[in-house]
């Protein structure tokens, strides 16, 4: 059996993106062109590696069992031809990345770039808000932005997907309160705006409890008990509730993470930005498989 490194690559993107589409765009290839590649990955395993029966792209047994090698192999690769090409890097990068994303992802991406590049200084900012990323990427301030949104901005490019839901204390009866007590972040927040829309199109009665900028503020009045809260999957600890319509919440969208940097950026910046990509998806893809499935309430 010969598992191509384009194949593993190619399949790798459509798990983190969730689409062959956006897949496609990643990767420079059509929606037919991925697929292809995808049947032909299956043709060697010789399991189906993707469900396409339902509405949302899902991974088969076979596909979970092979998502953690195929990241291996291909980050193996990789930093192969990086060591070859590039064996004397050096230099600074200034990096900016959400707070979300920052406690659970960060150390080990870190500590993986430095081991492959020593000399290489990485500063990194920690921001509450894409926005204020954006401003600082604009000012000259940041060489490397790790962000998430509703689309793509000028400059960006999708790396993968990060699902909102509704997480609650799993020794606490919050989200069976009426109205809803919710905490959310500030006003300015794209997570707060979809996730009080969402209430109100759903005529779900609730009332705002706690605010905060920061996902360890608005997680803790959730942890507590006191509220529910609209969190990024990637943000939820094992030991929360994820809440699904079951529970009388509406669904939420699905937010996309975004990495920038100039085109032209120098070596440093675009290895730290490809170390980063590939951390924060097989980082983010075993938190998913950790996490337990969505509970019914005992009530």
């Amino acid at each position: 059996m010969n598992l191509p490194v384009d194949f593993l690559r190619t399949f790798v993107r459509v798990v983190d993106l969730g689409s062959f589409t956006l897949a496609g765009q990643d990767v420079g290839r059509t929606q037919s062109a991925v697929s292809q590649q995808i049947r032909r990955l299956e043709e060697q395993v010789g399991r189906l590696l993707f469900d396409r029966s339902g509405r949302e792209l899902r991974l088969t047994p076979a596909g979970e069992a092979l998502q953690p090698y195929a990241r291996r192999l291909v980050k193996t690769h990789d930093e192969a031809v990086s060591t070859l090409s590039e064996p004397d890097m050096t230099g600074q990068v200034r990096m900016g990345i959400l707070d979300d994303f920052a406690p659970y992802y960060l150390p080990p991406i870190l500590e993986a770039f430095a081991a492959d590049h020593p000399r290489v200084q990485v500063d990194v900012r920690c921001e509450y808000s894409s926005r204020a990323l954006i401003r600082l990427l604009e000012s000259g301030e940041l060489d490397l932005s790790v962000d998430s949104g509703a689309a793509a901005t000028p400059g960006s490019r999708i790396i993968g997907r990060d699902p909102l839901v509704w997480v609650a204390s799993r020794n606490h009866l919050a989200h069976e309160m009426n109205p809803l007590p919710v905490a959310v972040f500030d006003k300015n927040c794209l997570y707060r705006q979809w996730a009080l829309a969402a209430l109100e199109k759903a005529g779900k009665p609730f009332r705002i409890c706690y605010t905060s900028p920061s996902v360890s503020g608005v997680l803790a009045a959730a942890v507590a008990g006191l509220a529910v809260a609209p969190l990024g999957l990637s943000s939820v600890p094992s030991e929360m509730l994820i809440l699904g319509e079951e529970h009388g919440v509406p669904p939420l969208p699905v937010s996309f993470i975004m990495l920038t940097h100039r085109p032209d950026a120098p070596g440093p910046v675009k290895r730290l930005a490809a170390a980063v990509e590939a951390g924060l998806n097989e980082g983010m893809a075993g938190r998913r498989l950790r996490m337990p499935k969505p509970q019914a309430s005992a009530g």
